[in-house]
């Protein structure tokens, strides 16, 4: 993998194909340490036995088709960072496709699906922030998205072509626990297992969206207030 460390570097990739050959659990596709600013662009970070994309108080932009595939120890995972992706599919990882502690999460035409292992959840944010724009978030072992005290906003792209869907995951579509707050405009929230749009302890704006067929016949609600 490629390591990146210090407070004045930065690191482009572009079009690069990243693939684990190592059993070491730290052996992550591309860390990025200490406000370090990066952009991952294109190309393959797959079969790591850590966490494909690694951040620690960074700043990283990804995109333009970049797939993050099948590792071990999560897709994307940040503590105290900003990560932006745009156009980026994270599928097939273990765990998590994106976990993010404290920091900023911005998605826009994402694509995360086939989280697998436990929790097995597509995206989960801790005490951070959250905005999705036209994401697509499908066949998950565990929840769509998790969001423990944090701030999340999920709107439509301004020309409405790509909606956001969060369908089929095999826990909740949209969890919040722990204080957080939720603004939903628009979108698609169906078939998912538990509830479709879970709030726990938390707030919720809901506006202009379709919520259908959670399929657990004890727990299958369309929106859960709790």
């Amino acid at each position: 993998g490629v390591g990146v460390q210090g407070s004045a570097a930065s690191l482009e990739l572009t079009n690069v194909v990243l693939s684990g050959v190592s059993s070491s659990p730290t052996s992550h596709g591309a860390k990025f340490e200490e406000w370090e600013t990066g952009w991952i662009n294109g190309g393959f970070i797959e079969n790591h036995s850590g966490v494909g994309i690694s951040s620690e108080s960074s700043n990283l932009s990804m995109g333009e088709g970049l797939t993050v595939l099948n590792n071990l120890g999560g897709g994307v995972g940040g503590i105290e960072s900003s990560l932006l992706l745009d156009d980026v599919l994270l599928q097939g990882n273990e765990g998590n496709g994106l976990y993010a502690q404290g920091g900023e999460v911005q998605l826009s035409s994402v694509t995360l699906q086939g989280t697998v292992g436990i929790p097995g959840r597509a995206v989960w944010v801790d005490n951070g922030q959250l905005s999705l724009v036209g994401s697509t978030i499908e066949g998950n072992e565990g929840d769509g998205l998790y969001l423990v005290g944090s701030t999340a906003s999920i709107t439509q792209p301004v020309s409405g072509l790509e909606t956001t869907v969060v369908s089929s995951n095999g826990g909740a579509g949209i969890a919040v626990e722990g204080g957080g707050t939720l603004e939903v405009v628009g979108g698609t929230y169906e078939e998912n297992t538990l509830e479709n749009i879970r709030v726990s302890g938390g707030n919720l704006t809901l506006s202009d969206a379709a919520i259908r067929n959670a399929t657990s016949e004890s727990s299958g609600h369309g929106v859960s207030l709790v």
